[in-house]
């Protein structure tokens, strides 16, 4: 009885511990292909912010219609426009809760945005805003302290939405709420479109998968990134291994560049950002990446034959250039007959065999 009575104290006396949990928990629409109509799903996560698996996976295009980052044209731009948030799609009155616990300081309509709802968060001296906008209804007012998960709106297609959806974006305490660049002339569909005052958007809102994937840490490694004892990592992206899956890739084929820390550190942060360019027409997604966790995948896909560069830089300074060969079908018979007499050579293919 005493070791229970202790145990209990020590909970009391511990702080509380606040969690972030995405604003919609199921989704409803044209999800589930073998069923004529709608189907209601377990909304997807985009687990770690592997934003691979976004990229790869039409499920995802269909619920994450347009990233941070991202413009209107699709959520597979992502990082090319001036998107604030992230927008996920379903049906008209599917639920809408509150990502943490905090207080409301915003619920009524707000021109293009639609019906918004702006919840204030307080953490560790920090303050975050949380944006749900588009709703069809508001089920909280201004001065009311919700919980996480606790039902505050439905989706809507309220405002200039072409479609249900919830618009979801995470704002640092600075300007308006939600924040939208007041510098930047045009409507909201031109300047996310055509990515102005793209850096102000950045530096004024946060990624909110990347946030809720991370509980929060993300924002905590940028604020304390000096802080010797906390569980949080944080590296320079030259001190990273990137690892090629093969210097061979056949053309049109995704090859993968692996991201990992030198050794096992847990979640990892970066300092700088990290951005992968190649030649003319390579599409590598993501092509910039700010957290690491345990080690990140970057697909890339080759769209002409010859010898290639991936350009790895942060803060606009090259730290490491890595060269892939991109061979066609005739290339690849040719080197496949070589193999016979050239081990080494028959190593290096043999990934490509296998497709």
């Amino acid at each position: 009885m005493k070791k229970l009575l202790i145990v209990l104290l020590i909970l009391l006396t511990l702080p509380a511990v606040y969690g972030w949990s995405y604003p919609l928990k199921e989704i409803e629409g044209s999800f589930c292909p073998e069923k004529e109509g709608t189907c209601k799903i377990t909304l997807p996560r985009i687990e770690k912010a592997n934003y691979t698996k976004y990229q790869q996976q039409a499920l995802y295009h269909q619920v994450y219609t347009v990233m941070r980052g991202g413009t209107y044209f699709g959520g597979r731009d992502f990082g090319f426009g001036s998107h604030g948030g992230v927008d996920i799609a379903s049906t008209e009155g599917t639920p809408v809760s509150a990502a943490a616990d905090g207080e409301v300081v915003y619920a009524q309509q707000k021109g293009e945005r639609g019906k918004v709802i702006v919840i204030k968060h307080d953490r560790k001296g920090t303050t975050l805003h949380t944006v749900y906008a588009h709703l069809e209804s508001i089920a909280v007012k201004v001065g009311e302290q919700v919980k996480e998960g606790q039902l505050i709106g439905k989706v809507g297609k309220t405002g200039n939405a072409t479609g249900p959806h919830v618009h979801f974006q995470i704002d640092h305490n600075n300007g308006e709420h939600p924040y939208f660049p007041k510098n930047c002339s045009g409507t909201i569909a031109e300047v996310v479109n055509e990515a102005k005052c793209r850096n102000q958007v950045k530096a004024n809102t946060l990624d909110p998968i990347l946030f809720l994937e991370t509980q929060g840490e993300i924002f905590l490694a940028e604020q304390q990134p000096k802080k010797s004892e906390s569980l949080i990592n944080s590296m320079l992206p030259q001190e990273l291994n990137y690892t090629l899956q093969s210097p061979i890739a056949l053309l049109g084929s995704g090859i993968t560049l692996e991201i990992t820390p030198p050794i096992a550190k847990g979640e990892v942060f970066l300092k700088d950002d990290i951005t992968i360019t190649g030649s003319s027409g390579t599409e590598i997604f993501p092509s910039k990446v700010s957290y690491l966790g345990q080690g990140r995948t970057v697909t890339v896909i080759p769209k002409t034959a010859g010898l290639h560069y991936l350009h790895i830089q942060a803060n606009e300074r090259l730290i490491k250039r890595i060269s892939l060969f991109v061979i066609d079908e005739q290339m690849k018979t040719l080197l496949i007959e070589k193999s016979k007499t050239n081990p080494q050579l028959k190593n290096l293919l043999d990934g490509i065999r296998r497709e």
